[in-house]
């Protein structure tokens, strides 16, 4: 009799709109990690019944490449990740970790607003001197004052 293993141990680590450097390392450890773990675990057992063996791992279509919600932006890295040919299991370890290293990069960011720009066709109701203003504020802060947060009108905003 061939063997299936279906897997279904998937997390999502954001309530709401709130995300943080944690939830972003717990949803990589579980979601990928924990998948290739499983998946490597298993196929030794399996492998006596290798005719009609299956693993069947259970996604979301929020991890397509070309998704409309998240879609991979970096034209280069989205043909890569595609190209089945020629993709290798380091390159997508590599990727992973480049992700999470680029999370965990304690960087402050903040949104300027709608400001009068060429952008926003000039419609913006904050003046670019305005819009300016908080990221100024960031830059002149005492060293390790606050990182890793997202900031607007010079509060912190959860993202």
């Amino acid at each position: 009799m061939a063997r299936k293993k279906i897997t279904n141990a998937g997390v999502n680590g954001s309530v709401g709109t709130e995300i943080s450097v944690e939830s972003v390392k717990m949803v990589i450890e579980t979601n990928y990690y924990g998948t290739k773990n499983i998946t490597r675990a298993m196929i030794p057992l399996m492998r006596p019944f290798a005719a009609g063996a299956r693993i069947v791992n259970v996604s979301s279509r929020l991890g397509r490449l070309n998704g409309r919600r998240n879609r991979i932006e970096e034209p280069d890295l989205r043909h890569k990740l595609g190209d089945l040919d020629t993709l290798t299991e380091e390159f997508i370890d590599n990727t992973v970790s480049s992700f999470v290293q680029q999370v965990d990069a304690e960087v402050n960011c903040y949104c300027p607003g709608w400001v009068k720009t060429a952008m926003t066709g000039w419609a913006g109701n904050v003046s670019p001197e305005e819009g300016a203003d908080t990221g100024v504020w960031l830059a002149l802060l005492p060293d390790e004052a606050v990182s890793g947060k997202f900031f607007a009108e010079w509060r912190e905003i959860r993202f």
